[in-house]
């Protein structure tokens, strides 16, 4: 891959959703920034070393972010226990937040593509909106204030029909997607804990995902 400018700003998670999308931009020959944000959350140390990883693993940018502690309330992302509903555990206009930043520094950067993990088949209350409509909303709105050449933001995964669909299509350019990615919200060290409802869960899509390569 070349070292020319990113076309492609990811906000990067550290998990599966956005690993996925960094692999996939770099099979469609696109280079991407990964912008990681910490807001004093347990998982920091995680996320950060699996942006690190993955940015490296396909010759990405990567680079941190990090928020006011009291930006946000209290959340079990920060503190506490998370819950057994992994929608409870959401922030809510977080992702609002982490666009509008992302957003500056795509500008700033020239680059001209936002993604975002949203996937289905949840509701994502990031926005407190329903997916692509939100987004269509804030690309109208920051083209009216900035022109039709400001940074689109934009979530692929949302024309999968569900996360199986591509887990299965990115282990085929990434199989260590598992491996790499941090998809824990309560574990303080670079080890997810295994347990919670997060971790419960990537489990579960890899041991699918697994038994279905050997029928």
């Amino acid at each position: 891959m070349s070292p020319s400018n990113p076309n492609i700003l990811i906000l990067f998670g550290g998990g599966l959703d956005s690993g996925y999308l960094a692999a996939a931009a770099y099979i469609h020959h696109q280079r991407a920034h990964l912008l990681h944000f910490d807001y004093g959350q347990k998982a920091y140390e995680g996320e950060a070393l699996a942006t690190r990883l993955v940015a490296q693993r396909f010759g990405h940018e990567y680079s941190t972010m990090k928020l006011p502690g009291d930006l946000f309330r209290t959340s079990a992302l920060t503190s506490g226990g998370v819950a057994s509903d992994q929608e409870d555990n959401e922030v809510i206009g977080r992702n609002l937040v982490f666009a509008s930043l992302g957003f500056a520094l795509a500008a700033r950067k020239r680059i001209p593509m936002m993604y975002i993990g949203a996937d289905p088949p949840h509701s994502w209350r990031g926005f407190n909106d329903q997916k692509q409509p939100t987004f269509d909303s804030f690309n109208a709105l920051t083209a009216f204030a900035y022109g039709t050449l400001s940074p689109r933001l934009q979530a692929p995964l949302l024309s999968f029909a569900d996360r199986i669909s591509y887990l299965r299509q990115a282990l085929v350019y990434y199989p260590q997607i598992f491996d790499e990615t941090f998809s824990c919200y309560e574990s303080t060290t670079t080890t997810e804990c295994g347990v919670c409802v997060h971790c419960l869960g990537k489990k579960k899509f890899r041991d699918i995902l697994r038994e279905g390569s050997h029928q």
